[in-house]
């Protein structure tokens, strides 16, 4: 029978050329761009496909020199679970059979000069590599694919059962040390508690030993392996689908191509992206929608541990803007991880048009309101920055020159970048509006609700000329230092007060954030008789004392001289970059220095990016969180 498979998807990937780079004549970071291909997501073949992974040979010494592949055998593992409750005995209860591994036996090449006739040691005739799986139990579906360039030019990857590392075995050897040597009294006692201890109880999983089957194979180029392979290349038709289904050839339903053999679509974005990067508790939602992460991963552990409408928002803030059914999957994700109820829809709705989003008028798409994206007390330029290119793209049909946004917001490329990635996707000096899949959410609105969004954008363009009048708030960033110069005696003892009290703190957390800052200050003791604290006089603190990179302040000056460049070197690289490789973090550090003509003892810099980098998914590392 054939069932029902996933479906394949097509999605244009395109390749860009990093504009600041571009912009300074130069591009050290990306190569150049020579071909662009479309890439195909298959379905998950009918019948399992497993990747096998040699350790790396020389290519003068491929694996086969040893002798021929002479058999291949399978091991089954026999798996029967026993219910507490449950009233049959064990051995009424049935076996799960389990793909465990492969054994590949080889002949040996005794014409090889390698072959040692006079070896009578551990003399045998074949020897066999064996496979051992990589664990990929924790995933909800697989998330590592087979990629095949096609005779059309496109890249098709297929889903992965699983893959196996292949190790040469050495049982031979093993068997031969054991028979000389005989177990002790103590190893026999040993052996015999561990049986005790691995005795199932109840709720247990029973193992039967593992069973080695001889399975058939097939050499390279032969009518067999072609037919497997050609289902990694090419897809099927949608038509005659009455007649494929009414093949009873087994042969002949082998020859259809990868899937069910029936029809073959072209699926949504958002589809690919799910299977892609699955969602888990390990994963990391930081995909092609959730463009980038600040701070903590967005996974599902984090966003379990706030309330639902919190949840929405931290999901928002992560994508800056989205589509409405990729945010409630993983909305529903996060719910069911955490055994939380799910909102109303209604509920939900309302929420994201009247208070939290933007809805774009052609494509639907949820945009996070950039009042709730930044700080408002330190990040209002930034915040207006970003109102003012949403505002465009939107006006202009999902594209706006960068050069003219530069122009007219008077600022500098390295000031936006992180807005311009966050919006748009930059091709050919053009902001192009993101846009992932199909959304049908306004659909979904009421007339009601259509209307506010509508309104939502009338209010929002008046609020965007208001800004530009003031230039983007661009006189107000060094505003408030002047307009502290002149302080009167009480305010001025409150200032010194609260440069002593931030000093303190910043020496001991060496890395904060402005909320946290204000935080810690309302708690102490001689500030209480000062609440609410002067917000502007807090600025101007700060300001005078500290500087800040992607949100996180320190102490200008250490009472360490050394620490101090050494803490600056460390969090310098980070001014243009937000994540690093440990590895490469370092050579950047170095590369400085020999800019400069500078040297730091090797321990001194390792030190510092332990103190002021913190881990970041595998290998990577982030600036310190506060």
């Amino acid at each position: 029978m054939i069932g029902k498979q996933l479906s394949g998807t097509s999605s244009k990937q395109q390749l860009e050329r990093n504009y600041s780079g571009a912009q300074n004549g130069h591009d050290d970071d990306d190569d150049e761009v020579i071909a662009e291909f479309d890439v195909v997501l298959a379905g998950q073949m009918r019948d399992d496909i497993h990747l096998l992974q040699y350790p790396l040979r020389p290519s003068y010494r491929p694996y086969g020199d040893q002798g021929e592949l002479v058999k291949v055998e399978m091991a089954v593992t026999h798996q029967q679970a026993q219910n507490q409750q449950a009233a049959p005995k064990a051995s009424e209860q049935p076996f799960l059979k389990q793909f465990d591994g492969l054994r590949l036996h080889y002949g040996l090449h005794k014409a090889s000069p390698n072959y040692d006739e006079n070896a009578v040691d551990h003399r045998i005739i074949t020897h066999y590599l064996e496979t051992q799986k990589v664990d990929t139990e924790s995933q909800v579906q697989p998330n590592y694919c087979v990629c095949v360039l096609t005779d059309d030019n496109k890249l098709m990857l297929t889903p992965l059962t699983s893959f196996h590392q292949v190790r040469p075995s050495f049982d031979h050897v093993d068997k031969e040390r054991s028979s000389r040597t005989l177990p002790s009294a103590v190893t026999q006692q040993q052996t015999q508690h561990q049986q005790m201890q691995h005795r199932p109880q109840g709720g247990a999983v029973l193992l039967k030993p593992r069973e080695w089957a001889e399975v058939k194979y097939h050499e390279a180029g032969s009518v067999e392996c072609d037919i497997e392979f050609e289902k990694l290349t090419k897809t099927g038709q949608a038509t005659n689908v009455a007649a494929r289904i009414a093949v009873d050839d087994e042969d002949e339903q082998m020859a259809y191509v990868n899937g069910d053999g029936l029809l073959w679509r072209v699926a949504n974005r958002h589809e690919y992206q799910d299977i892609i990067a699955p969602f888990d508790d390990t994963e990391d939602f930081s995909t092609a929608s959730l463009l980038k992460n600040k701070g903590t991963n967005l996974t599902l552990e984090n966003l379990g541990k706030l309330a639902p409408m919190e949840m929405v928002k931290e999901i928002l803030k992560k994508a800056g803007i989205v589509d409405y059914e990729r945010l409630v999957r993983i909305f529903k994700e996060a719910c069911h991880y955490s055994k939380q109820a799910l909102p109303k829809e209604s509920e939900l709705i309302h929420a994201l048009v009247t208070n939290l989003c933007l809805i774009t008028e052609k494509e639907g798409l949820l945009i996070y309101k950039s009042q709730f994206q930044y700080d408002m007390q330190l990040q209002k330029r930034l915040a207006s920055l970003r109102d003012y290119l949403i505002l465009q793209l939107e006006r202009n049909e999902g594209q706006f020159p960068l050069a003219q946004y530069l122009r007219e917001t008077d600022s500098k490329f390295d000031e936006v970048k992180d807005i311009v990635n966050e919006l748009s996707i930059l091709k050919d000096g053009i902001c192009w509006i993101r846009s992932y899949s199909e959304t049908k959410f306004k659909a979904r609105l009421s007339e009601t609700l259509k209307r506010m969004a509508i309104e939502n954008w009338a209010k929002f363009e008046q609020e965007v000329k208001r800004v530009q009048e003031f230039n983007f708030y661009k006189v107000e960033v060094n505003a408030i230092g002047m307009v502290m110069a002149n302080l009167d005696p009480k305010t001025l003892l409150l200032k010194n007060l609260l440069i002593d009290e931030v000093t303190k703190f910043l020496m001991r957390a060496l890395v904060s954030s402005y909320p946290l800052i204000l935080k810690h200050l309302e708690t102490i003791k001689a500030l209480q008789a000062h609440l609410p604290l002067n917000e502007d006089l807090v600025q101007s603190v700060l300001q005078e004392i500290t500087y800040s990179v992607n949100e996180r302040i320190f102490l200008i000056q250490l009472e360490n001289e050394d620490v101090t460049v050494m803490r600056n070197l460390v969090v310098y690289q980070f001014r243009e970059k937000e994540y690093w490789r440990k590895a490469d973090l370092k050579k950047a550090i170095l590369a400085f220095l020999s800019e400069k003509n500078a040297e730091a003892p090797e321990k001194d810099i390792n030190k510092a990016i332990q103190i002021y980098a913190m881990p970041y998914g595998s290998g990577m590392v982030q600036l310190r969180l506060p």
